[in-house]
């Protein structure tokens, strides 16, 4: 192939492909879980290693191991695992799963955080930060709803992999103590964003609004429109460079 964009665009095509017959197989099962099922489900899972594997192996004559398509292909295999398990699980009560649909669900979970992990510790990966701050949100949002309901066990949420932490994310970074606003929340630690820094904490000035919103279940604009969604060029947010327009996540 030409280039290294022409692997990619088939295989998004193969991809697509794949997932088109396991949808039109799995959908109408309506979360029915079967012998037959879990052996469809093995081929799948078989069918997407082989063309992760195609896909990666014509990457690799030209790109090293953590090269940013290497790393996105990575992840769109373990997102496309996620994806098989959660079509096959549609429309199940969590609370009356049985024991196959238990063991497919923590399947799923285990894809999740593998396809997470690949993300959070790419150094090419440009939201790498991103993900990592709405995981330290949501972390603190769910603790703080289990204490308010009196959990005294909460559900452990997994831990980011520990790296140092991006150098162009170094400006962002403020020292301990921080004179921190009584009325706001308390600013990201590094340890809560799994960095390795011998400074305390994660400017709150550096956070686009959008990742500042309160509401855990508000998935609409930020209250700026998009200023908060699109890249301030040389703004106050500690990133330059010559890039077009794009998200407001580093």
């Amino acid at each position: 192939m030409a280039s290294p964009t022409d692997v990619r665009l088939v295989s998004q095509v193969e991809l697509i492909a794949q997932k088109t017959q396991i949808y039109e197989t799995l959908v109408p099962l309506g979360g029915q879980v079967n012998h037959n099922t879990l052996s469809f489900i093995r081929r799948a899972m078989a069918a997407l290693d082989k063309w992760w594997q195609d896909c990666d192996d014509l990457h690799r004559q030209s790109m090293d191991q953590d090269a940013l398509l290497r790393k996105i292909l990575a992840g769109e295999l373990q997102y496309a695992k996620l994806w098989v398990l959660c079509v096959t699980l549609r429309g199940v009560a969590w609370d009356k799963m049985n024991f196959d649909q238990r063991e497919l669900a923590f399947q799923a979970r285990d894809a999740a955080s593998d396809c997470l992990s690949i993300f959070l510790t790419s150094p090419e990966y440009r939201y790498a930060l991103t993900l990592r701050i709405m995981l330290a949100n949501l972390r603190r949002k769910l603790t703080e709803r289990d204490r308010q309901q009196g959990i005294i066990t909460p559900v452990p949420i997994p831990t980011m992999p520990v790296m140092p932490p991006p150098p162009f994310a170094q400006d962002m970074i403020v020292p301990s103590p921080f004179n921190v606003d009584p009325t706001m929340p308390a600013p990201i630690t590094m340890e809560e964003l799994g960095f390795v820094s011998d400074r305390g904490y994660f400017s709150p000035s550096a956070i686009p609004l959008w990742l500042q919103e309160k509401s855990l279940d508000d998935l609409g604009l930020p209250v700026n429109g998009s200023d908060g969604i699109f890249l301030q060029m040389n703004g106050s947010n500690g990133w330059t460079g010559d890039f077009n327009p794009m998200p407001e996540a580093w």
